[in-house]
């Protein structure tokens, strides 16, 4: 079973930057974020390059309040701290520098490092009465009570502001430009859009070799590409960006500024590329902006590290997609120790790295620490979830998901109920408000959890967990044709077909056979219409033969044996826990005894060669699989080559592999066969 951070990925997946003239330079490293405390009760802890501690605490307690209010989800801090640092330092900046009312700009600065906002928008406000009559200095009043406003976390008040300067002067670029981001901010796509445009024919009306003119439509090429992606543009997206990417804005003269830009551009590229499936020139993408990322960290002091832990991030996302498990490792193992090393997670990286990495290692049987990070994400969340629960229970929920599906995988049945257990209980408390979008969701974690019960043989409390399972996912069928919200990923259909292939296992292994066939025989039915669970398919089928053997009905079980035997061979080379082998090797076994009886002898030395090399790969992946076991099992596979006639040159180097695996105490019936058989 695959770990699921799919919600995650595409989380991951879909951030892209836009860029503001002030804020492109990144300035004197990043924030460190620290949160304590309890939902309605945070408290925000913040070390960050150059605020002093009037501007720290100002700032920590209005972001306190924002999460507290639910205006501001925990997992955004860090992002929120680092912009909100930057338009600080470029405000401060730009009073310093301004050569409009100098006296009132310096007060102004002066009251903005004591952490008095409302002091200094009140100067700023007579400042831009004064100047009214003059569209110049009007207009950079408005821009500077614009950032002053963001500042406050007034985004509507920034917006009217910004708007001003740019009704007021235009063809000023900066204020065009922070105008559009706002707007684009406040998902008002069609306006930033227009704006975009305007500035763009601004830009294109220089001369074309002016740095100026260069630099600038790589910025606005930028945003509009950003735009068109987060409007499902994705054409319009590649064209732009692309664009962006392959301007030569200066050669050996660019600017750190200009190099920040290109290297945003790329990982804006390539995540437009990896949404269109385009994923070699994504690949190519990414790799050349964190090339750009580690030329700029050596040049300014590792300031740029976070934003390029992103791009590591998407790019080893990317990779898994491809299938390159391997190669996906070391981008996000660096992006994970960039994220703790600057207090991400409150130390434990990016929720989206963590999921990632749990999958890669995973993938590459490395269970232990696949177990780690899927620990350290359900952590994360569940630290999240004490401060804000609607935001973080929905991710929590899907992290317990992973892990339970991690212990199945693994042989721990019992921890694999426990965390599934955890999940059921976070989807029926969202279930109580959201319906459509969480009843199949309990459905499905009580399931999960009913299999766990299976492999722990709790017969009737897994039973009672299915018909629980079973109740939900037909009330999510009922709610969906009531309100035509079926989330496109929930498959009831494959979810009841499961419980009823494992109501047969239940039925069949607590003598209820006729009970047992029929949920069998629904399930195969099911499945027989659908496509998209191949194992289901394969258990249901294997679990009706061996019913079908027990009532002597062998020529109904064998070509159900032949087709579970067929749908494990596929699946077990290409997982690394065992489970598959142990079903092939049983079905195929299965299979070789009901052809032997019904003398198909073809058919049952090929049955028993695959069942027994089945065996034997069990036998050197799975610990639990004991020695004793493999004899028994080697050894019937190895009595049924031999009634069915199979020459010697095949049954004794095959006899002698099995003694030789096993210990003296154990390969005195091996050998024996090879004696009786071997001359």
């Amino acid at each position: 079973m695959r770990l699921a951070f799919l919600i995650l990925l595409l989380a991951s997946v879909a951030h892209s930057q836009q860029q503001s003239i002030n804020s492109i330079e990144q300035r004197s490293g990043n924030c460190s974020v620290n949160t304590a405390g309890v939902q309605g009760n945070v408290t925000v802890h913040l070390q960050c390059p150059r605020l002093n501690s009037n501007v720290l605490k100002s700032l920590e307690k209005k972001l306190g309040e924002l999460v507290n209010q639910g205006a501001l989800k925990e997992s955004r801090l860090q992002e929120e701290a680092d912009d909100w640092k930057n338009r600080f330092l470029e405000l401060s900046e730009r009073l310093a520098s301004s050569d409009i009312g100098v006296a009132l700009s310096l007060k102004a600065k002066e009251l903005l490092e004591q952490g008095e906002f409302d002091k200094a928008q009140e100067l700023l406000e007579k400042a831009t009465t004064e100047d009214e009559k003059n569209i110049d200095r009007a207009a950079e009043d408005y821009s500077r009570l614009g950032q002053l406003a963001c500042l406050k976390f007034e985004p509507l008040k920034a917006l009217e502001y910004q708007g001003k300067a740019y009704r007021y002067r235009p063809n000023v670029f900066a204020y065009a430009i922070d105008y559009q981001v706002l707007l684009d901010r406040e998902h008002r796509y069609g306006e930033a859009e227009k704006v975009g445009l305007q500035v763009l024919a601004q830009v294109d009306s220089l001369h074309p070799t002016d740095p100026k003119h260069l630099r600038m439509r790589r910025l606005i090429l930028n945003n509009l590409g950003t735009l068109y992606k987060n409007t499902s543009r994705l054409d319009e997206a590649e064209k732009e960006l692309s664009e962006a990417v392959n301007l030569d804005v200066g050669g050996s003269d660019e600017t750190t500024d200009d190099k920040i830009l290109k290297a945003n551009a790329l990982s804006n590229l390539g995540n437009v590329h990896c949404l269109m499936g385009k994923f070699q020139s994504a690949a190519a993408e990414f790799s050349r902006s964190i090339e750009q990322f580690e030329l700029l960290n050596k040049e300014n002091a590792n300031a740029l590290e976070l934003g390029m832990s992103n791009v590591l991030t998407n790019f080893g996302m990317l990779l898994i997609t491809m299938g390159n498990y391997s190669g996906a490792r070391q981008p996000l193992s660096r992006a994970l120790t960039i994220q703790r090393s600057h207090g991400v997670g409150n130390g434990h990286g990016s929720p989206m790295t963590l999921g990632n990495l749990a999958i890669v290692y995973e993938e590459l049987c490395d269970d232990d620490a696949a177990e780690t990070y899927a620990k350290d994400v359900t952590s994360l969340f569940s630290e999240w979830a004490t401060q804000e629960p609607e935001a973080a229970d929905p991710e929590r929920a899907i992290s317990y998901n992973n892990l339970g599906a991690l212990y199945l995988d693994t042989g721990r049945p019992q921890q694999a109920e426990e965390a599934f257990s955890e999940a059921r209980q976070i989807y029926k408390r969202l279930a109580q408000t959201d319906v459509p979008n969480y009843a199949w969701k309990v459905a499905k974690a009580a399931g999960a959890m009913a299999e766990g019960k299976l492999e722990e043989q709790k017969y009737s409390e897994a039973e009672s967990t299915l018909h629980e399972a079973l109740e939900g996912w037909r009330q999510a069928e009922d709610e969906w044709a009531r309100n035509g919200r079926k989330p496109a990923i929930a498959d009831s259909t494959l979810a009841i077909a499961r419980i009823n292939a494992e109501m047969g296992e239940i039925y069949a292994a607590t003598n209820r056979a006729e009970a047992a066939e029929r949920a069998y025989v629904e399930a195969l039915n099911t499945y027989s219409r659908s496509t998209g669970d191949a194992a289901g398919l394969a258990d249901s089928a294997f679990g009706l033969a061996k019913l079908y053997s027990s009532t002597n009905r062998l020529e109904q079980a064998a070509p159900l044996y032949f087709e579970a035997a067929l749908v494990y061979g596929a699946i077990a080379p290409f997982v690394c826990h065992s489970r598959y082998w142990r079903k092939l090797a049983d079905s195929a076994s299965g299979l070789a005894s009901a052809s032997l009886e019904l003398r198909n002898i073809p058919a049952a030395r090929a049955a028993a060669l695959n069942s027994l090399r089945a065996y034997q790969r069990l036998h050197s992946l799975d610990p639990l699989f004991t020695a004793e076991g493999y004899a028994t099992a080697a050894l019937t596979q190895l009595d049924i080559l031999k009634k069915a006639g199979s020459d010697t040159s095949v049954i004794c180097p095959l006899a002698n592999e099995v003694a030789q695996s096993l210990t003296p105490t154990l390969n005195k019936k091996a050998l024996e066969f090879v004696s009786s058989t071997c001359h």
